[in-house]
């Protein structure tokens, strides 16, 4: 018996010192291995070293590549540094980024303080207003899209104001920019305060120049337009808001379009077809007032620097579209073979409107500019040109519209006219009597003009829209020179002599680019000259775009102001373009 109990406890006891002893070995292995792990050792001397210095040249993110605790106050104190020396601040994120993979969140945070360090040192430079990049695997530091997209609407904003010229509109582009600069620090507080917050000292600063350059352009405005703001914009596309005033006429062509697009029940495949500088662009830009919330229109200005070739246009198009409506961004590289490449974009555009509830127009301005692309190549041309007319007739999401200066039939080589004989042309044209005179005497109230300064503007302009707004600039500016509201016959002269010189848009590029195609600039002369023209088709060619009509048994310039024009400058062009 006593044996037994003996043996009972012996091994218990042995069994309890096991255990301690298992424990104790375990424990300490565990510490061995935090201490080894985290290496603690190193961390208490580099948070000794910390204390006497750190910067984004002297820490131990440089010379460990191992640290794994945060280092006390260290990411506090790189931050606050990194907006104060952004060069620095970025050298120093390409470094952890490259040698560095434990420290990816301390560089995801940092590249906020270096960029709002930037905006902070150049305020009111559009340039600094960039988008923050990311690190892909640290999710919490990125910038919501609609923070985004309002970052991009500001940037465009202030460039818009910095470049417009005319003291009355930067005016209101710089308002216009000051209050997107408040709703963007609002958009701001409501976004991850872990990088937001470093935005908001450089905001502030952006908001008080923003308010001491609004009060300069202020003052500057009223020296220089003491008598009233001049509102023409000669030269520049209208846009809906600051432009509305001056977005006159066109009736017939608002209900015609708009009547077209809303009412049919398939889209119709469209041409806005005009004379350079009429006001196709405006018209654009006016689309989605003139169709409502149930239309998103995608403006693509093929002259642009993005379009280059045939897949650079659909590249830029999908991406145009997935800003429109407000998608996630997404890098798409189209195919070389034309049709391949819109055979991928087909399906995308529809699940696209689909999926916003929404019908896309989109509009092509310049649209010549594709077609010289599709004539390097007119075979693959007019396969492209077959597989966008198939699109557009079974389809009911999108909208296709060609806004140009020449007409579907004058293309060829593709012939673009053999694909598209169904579109529905829309002819944009001058302006009539009655909008002119609207045009001269509404945008600008407090000047009074004698009733025949209006009607020699609309005889001498035949309601041409860049010409009434450059004679009427002009004009305003000579009221806001002498100080007087009321206008005289004689300040029509001096506006003409101001407004109309060799280098005027309208009637150069009729000069220079319109008549370039052989035999027109002859049939010209002989317009000029008095004479029948003998060339025919530039005759017809001529008076289908509206440049000349026949009155009197006689053939002359339709606007008189081109006949000056011509008869003043066109010799000095002479040997520069072929095709006389």
């Amino acid at each position: 018996m006593g044996q037994g109990w003996g043996l009972v406890l012996g091994l218990a006891w042995g069994l309890g010192a096991g255990v301690q002893a298992g424990l104790g070995i375990g424990i300490g292995m565990m510490i061995g291995c935090f201490f080894a792990y985290y290496r603690v050792l190193f961390y208490l001397i580099e948070s000794f070293l910390v204390l006497f210095r750190l910067d984004l040249c002297h820490n131990p993110y440089l010379w460990d590549w191992a640290v794994v605790l945060p280092i006390w106050r260290a990411r506090r104190r790189l931050t606050d540094q990194a907006a104060k020396d952004p060069e620095t601040g970025a050298a120093f994120i390409m470094f952890l980024l490259e040698n560095r993979p434990l420290q990816r969140r301390l560089a995801a945070e940092l590249l906020h303080p270096v960029l709002a360090g930037l905006w902070a040192q150049r305020p009111l430079d559009h340039l600094a207003l960039t988008s923050p990049p990311t690190v892909q695997d640290q999710p919490r530091f990125s910038p919501s899209d609609t923070w985004l997209r309002s970052l991009a609407d500001l940037r465009a904003q202030l460039e818009t104001a910095l470049h417009e010229t005319q003291i009355s509109f930067r005016r209101v582009a710089f308002a216009d920019f000051a209050a997107r600069l408040d709703a963007f620090r609002a958009q701001t507080l409501l976004e991850s305060q872990d990088w937001a917050r470093h935005y908001l000292a450089a905001l502030d600063r952006w908001r008080s120049e923003a308010v001491k350059e609004l009060t300069r352009i202020e003052d500057q405005a009223r020296l220089v337009e003491p008598i009233a703001p001049n509102v023409y914009r000669p030269g520049s596309p209208l846009r809906p808001g600051q432009d509305a005033d001056l977005f006159l006429g066109r009736e017939d062509l608002r209900r015609e379009l708009s009547r077209e697009v809303l009412t049919a029940r398939e889209l119709p495949l469209l041409l806005i077809q005009g004379q350079r500088r009429v006001g196709k662009t405006s018209l654009l830009n006016f689309l989605p007032t003139l169709l409502g919330a149930g239309f998103r229109v995608v403006f693509q200005d093929m002259q642009g620097a993005a379009v280059t070739s045939v897949p650079a246009w659909l590249k830029d198009l999908r991406r145009r579209v997935a800003e429109t409506l407000q998608l996630k961004p997404e890098d798409w590289d189209p195919p070389d073979d034309w049709v391949a490449a819109w055979a991928e974009l087909e399906p995308w555009l529809t699940a696209a409107a689909e999926g916003a509830h929404c019908r896309l127009i989109l509009a092509f301005d310049e649209y010549e500019t594709l077609h010289r692309y599709l004539a390097q190549d007119p075979d693959q041309g007019r396969r492209l040109l077959g597989a966008i007319r198939s699109f557009s007739q079974h389809q009911t999401q999108v909208c296709l519209l060609f806004a140009g200066a020449t007409p579907f039939s004058e293309l060829r080589h593709p012939d673009w006219s053999e694909f598209f004989v169904q579109a529905l042309r829309l002819r944009v044209d001058y302006l009539g009597r009655e909008d002119s005179l609207r045009l001269i005497t509404e945008p600008v109230p407090s000047l009074r003009y004698p009733l025949e300064v209006p009607e020699r503007l609309f005889d001498l302009t035949r309601g041409h829209p860049a010409l009434l707004q450059i004679l009427c600039k002009h004009l305003v500016d000579i009221a806001n020179r002498d100080g007087r509201r009321a206008m005289t016959m004689a300040d029509l002269d001096e506006a003409l002599v101001r407004g109309v010189d060799r280098e005027s848009p309208a009637m150069e590029r009729f000069w220079n680019e319109f008549c370039v195609v052989p035999g027109c600039r002859a049939c010209v002369e002989d317009v000029l000259a008095g004479r029948p023209p003998a060339n025919r088709a530039a005759l017809t060619r001529l008076a289908e775009h509206g440049y000349i009509i026949e009155a009197d048994g006689r053939w002359r310039l339709r606007v008189p102001l081109f006949e000056d024009w011509l008869r003043r400058y066109r010799e000095g062009f002479d040997g520069m373009s072929s095709g006389v």
